[in-house]
């Protein structure tokens, strides 16, 4: 709460305050004549001060202090001309030339004074300096052009005028003009070293190097900046890179300017890139990378370094490092083609396709060429040929690089194969056949249609055709030893053994395992066993799958000839041991088990044989030759019974072959027959002839065959009828085999009444031994007969026999050689001969005459079915003193 003033108070203070007022109203009036007078002398020396000041500021270029100091003082003395003039000089060197017309143009009104009018003329020509300046930040530059055209014309500031001119055609790539511009203003200011600058500069973009060095070579010695810039100007057209940048470092260091510091920093560039770009081409690229990679990183020319940093990581197949610095450059030119170009190739030939595509379409707009030609390239890439080919196709219709064409063409081949592939693989091999074939012969992709031609060839079997090809392929690419190999594979399964190894001895001296394998298949076809295995061991055992089974088979056929070798040299028993090896170890058991089992039918061990090959009939069913040879070595072995039950239950492809390989078999297990012959025989010394009739019984009754027969016989004009029997068995599992025999004849005149026979046969090594008696009980007396023979195999299909019959008694004997050949199981023929002693008795004189004879007889019989046969023999037989018999023999047989 304010204290509370009493009235006494608040009439004291209002005096004081009138009296306050009085005194100061006093004063002022007082004062007031002495202020006027040292006003007007204040006036006087502010004018000299004032013009003493503004030229200060003009000295120290402080245009705006000096034009804001005569605008004050033009208040106080409004239109001196003095002060306009000066004020019109601020204006115009402050940049305002109208401003300056102005106050010239004012004081010349006041007074007439040539220093102003120049000065006035100065500030005319700024202004239209100033016109043309704006003319041509509006981009006006026909305008500007004009007004300067018009000033350097009438040598107004030619200088500025004719350096505003240059500019303009320098930037507008008239270079002449430029040219006859500068050589101007270098005529009329020649110690202007600037203008020389730009007079050599613009000589050398108009395409007159020689002048510009002639220019250079008549400058002066003086270290000037411009002068050194000229020099770097001509030597960067020579290509003296590195003499450029001295010149530019003498005229930085006589005058600092980042223009030329940067221009001298590029041409640094630009040396280091050359450098790098001569290492590159010298097959350095070690060398270049250490040029270029300090320019990248510090990002000195990124781009170009950047794009060579990326060609070296390309070339040694450094994907992810090209494509990290495609990236960054992408980052820094994202609108640059060539580099987008660049990465979508690094990423299609890197393999990733699906970046490529993923990168494509985060591109915006319109596609350029180079970006379509980046996606024709990755549908090729990917397998989409025929987009691939459309693509190409519309990129075709303004291309102008041939190498368009051609990767359109390859791409139209490519899904051409592509096509052809697809047909073969869904069967339809004869289109396949047709594009293949029109590609190879075009001359276009003739390597891989020629290739797909070979193989379908070799499927179908057409191992000559595909020979064919293959070698008109090595002919045009006679480096490719893959050609070569497969050639020589087609060669092999053609069965061309002599054109494959001639195409092998290209190769002698390569012992690689690809072409140590065909030439161990070669000489595995050639049966060069011991080469064979010798290259199958270089081609080592890992290189295909059937490696190790083909040089075990060599080794094995290896073994298996020397078992040959040995037998053709008579040595059996060694050949049976090599073969009984292979077979028991079970490395080759089939052609091991055939020679072994052919062995024991060559020896006539026909029990081993038949159990032999019975067993391998089992081992190898699908072989009926086995099974064919088992049936034969039952029949050999005398087991008949077992044979025909093999025939008759054989599969019907056993049965097939039987009928066309083996049809004698047929025959044979049919050995039970009935035979029914005639004879008819004559002699001489008018002894009537003979004749005989017989019928014949064969039955096998296993293991023994029973042969009866009964025959009516006449001669020397009687009549005798005789019955017999005969038994042939063997020993069980024994190589021995007898013989028991009788006849009866019991009112016989000439034949003997009755005969007992009896014969061992012995079988070793292929031969037969036998030993035999007989007794023959005729009429009037008897005799004893002793039989010895052997039979042997000359050949497979012929035999001699040879048997001896003694009489002792009687002191006579016989030998008869009989030579049997059996061509075929139809046709069977006998000759036999026979020469020994024949002896009479008479009994009247109880004396024995002894008569040598000669006999002979030919014998053939055909057998066209299994059922039937029939054959006839002549003979002749000679008894010195008796009597020559002759006649014939015609019988027919039923087989069961």
């Amino acid at each position: 709460m304010k204290p509370r003033r009493d009235k006494t108070t608040q009439e004291s203070c209002r005096k004081k305050t009138l009296r306050s007022l009085v005194v100061v109203c006093t004063l002022v009036v007082t004062l007031q004549p002495l202020v006027n007078m040292h006003e007007a002398s204040a006036k006087t020396i502010s004018y000299e001060r004032g013009i003493s000041r503004v030229k200060g500021f003009i000295a120290r270029k402080q245009f705006g202090d000096a034009e804001r100091l005569l605008s004050a003082m033009l208040r106080d003395y409004p239109g001196n001309p003095e002060i306009l003039s000066l004020r019109g000089r601020v204006y115009l060197w402050n940049g305002k030339p109208s401003a300056a017309i102005s106050d010239f143009n004012r004081a010349l009104r006041r007074r007439e004074d040539p220093s102003v009018r120049n000065e006035l003329g100065k500030a005319e020509t700024a202004e239209q300096i100033s016109r043309a300046n704006i003319f041509l930040s509006q981009g006006k530059t026909a305008e500007a052009e004009r007004i300067l055209i018009s000033l350097f014309d009438a040598r107004r500031d030619r200088y500025t005028t004719g350096l505003l001119l240059g500019k303009i055609y320098t930037n507008s790539a008239n270079y002449g003009n430029a040219r006859d511009l500068y050589r101007t203003l270098h005529q009329d200011y020649p110690r202007d070293h600037d203008i020389t600058l730009l007079y050599i500069r613009s000589l050398i973009m108009a395409g007159n190097p020689e002048r510009a060095e002639q220019e250079v070579a008549l400058l002066p010695g003086e270290s000037h900046p411009s002068l050194h810039l000229a020099r770097a100007a001509v030597l960067k057209t020579r290509g003296e890179y590195a003499e450029a940048v001295e010149s530019y470092r003498r005229a930085l260091k006589l005058q600092d300017d980042p223009s030329v510091r940067k221009e001298m920093q590029s041409l640094e560039t630009l040396v280091s890139l050359r450098k790098a770009d001569a290492a590159l081409t010298s097959g350095k690229p070690e060398l270049a990378e250490g040029v270029l990679r300090p320019l990248y990183s510090a990002g000195i020319s990124s781009y170009d370094a950047g794009h060579r940093l990326a060609r070296i990581a390309v070339n040694r197949k450094d994907y992810d490092e090209t494509l990290t610095i495609y990236r960054r450059l992408l980052n820094d030119y994202p609108s640059d083609n060539d580099t987008v170009a660049a990465y979508l190739d690094t990423l299609l030939i890197a393999g990733k396709t699906d970046a490529a595509g993923a990168y494509l379409a985060t591109l915006p707009g319109e596609r350029s060429p180079e970006l379509r030609l980046r996606y024709a390239r990755l549908l090729y890439r990917t397998g989409r040929y025929a987009e691939a080919v459309e693509e190409y196709r519309r990129l075709q219709s303004g291309a102008t690089d041939p190498s368009v064409a051609d990767e359109a063409a390859k791409a139209e081949r490519t899904d051409a194969l592509w096509r052809a592939n697809r047909l073969d693989a869904g069967g339809k091999t004869s289109e396949a056949e047709q594009i293949w074939r029109n590609l190879y012969e075009s001359g276009k992709e003739r390597y891989e249609s020629g290739v797909r031609l070979a193989r379908l060839y070799q499927k179908r079997g057409e191992f000559d055709r595909a020979a064919t090809t293959l070698g008109e392929l090595c002919k045009a690419y006679p480096a490719d030893q893959d050609l070569r190999l497969a050639l020589i594979d087609a060669l092999l399964a053609a069965g061309n053994l002599v054109s494959a190894e001639r195409e092998l001895t290209h190769l002698a001296d390569d012992h690689s395992p690809q072409v140590s394998l065909r030439r161990g298949r070669l000489m595995y076809r050639l049966k060069r066993y011991e080469e064979a295995v010798q290259s199958f061991k270089t081609a080592g055992d890992t290189l295909e799958p059937t490696v190790r089974k083909e040089r075990e088979a060599a080794e094995n056929s290896l073994a298996l000839s020397k078992a040959l070798t040995l037998m053709r040299a008579g040595k059996l028993e060694e050949a049976k041991a090599l073969w009984n090896e292979l077979f028991l170890s079970g490395r080759e058991r089939y052609e091991s088990g055939y020679q072994l089992g052919m062995a024991y039918l060559r020896q006539r061990d026909f029990m081993r044989a038949r159990e032999h090959f019975t067993g391998l009939s089992e081992e190898f069913p699908k072989d009926p030759g086995f099974f064919a040879l088992a049936v034969e070595s039952n029949l050999l072995s005398r087991d008949v019974k077992t044979a025909s039950a093999m025939v008759r239950d054989a599969s019907p492809e056993r049965a097939d072959y039987l009928r066309r390989e083996r049809e004698d078999l047929i025959y044979r297990v049919h050995p039970n027959y009935a035979q029914i012959s005639g004879l008819l025989a004559g002699y001489d010394h008018g002894i009537s002839s003979g004749r005989e009739l017989a019928l014949t019984i064969s039955q096998r009754i296993d293991p023994a065959t029973v042969v009866i027969n009964a025959a009516t016989v006449h001669r020397y004009d009687k009549d005798d009828a005789e019955f017999g029997a005969e038994v042939t068995f063997p020993l069980q599992n024994r190589p021995y085999y007898g013989t028991l025999g009788l006849t009866y004849s019991p009112d016989a005149n000439f034949l003997p009444q009755t005969t007992f026979r009896g014969e061992g046969t012995y079988v070793r090594n292929g031969m037969e031994y036998s030993l035999g008696y007989t007794r023959m009980n005729f009429r009037d007396d008897g005799v004893n007969i002793l039989v010895a023979g052997v039979l042997g195999y000359l050949a497979p299909t012929v035999t001699l026999s040879e048997r001896l019959y003694v009489v002792p008694e009687k002191g006579t004997f016989s030998l008869l050689s009989t030579l049997h050949y059996e061509p075929t199981h139809l046709l069977r023929s006998y000759y036999s001969l026979g020469i020994g002693t024949a002896s009479e008795t008479n009994h009247e004189l109880n004396a024995t005459d002894r008569y040598f004879t000669v006999s002979n007889r030919l014998g053939v019989e055909y057998r066209p079915i299994a059922s039937i046969s029939g054959g006839g023999e002549i003979f002749d037989e000679f008894r010195d003193g008796l009597y020559n018999r002759y006649g014939i023999q015609l019988f027919v047989k039923y087989w069961w």
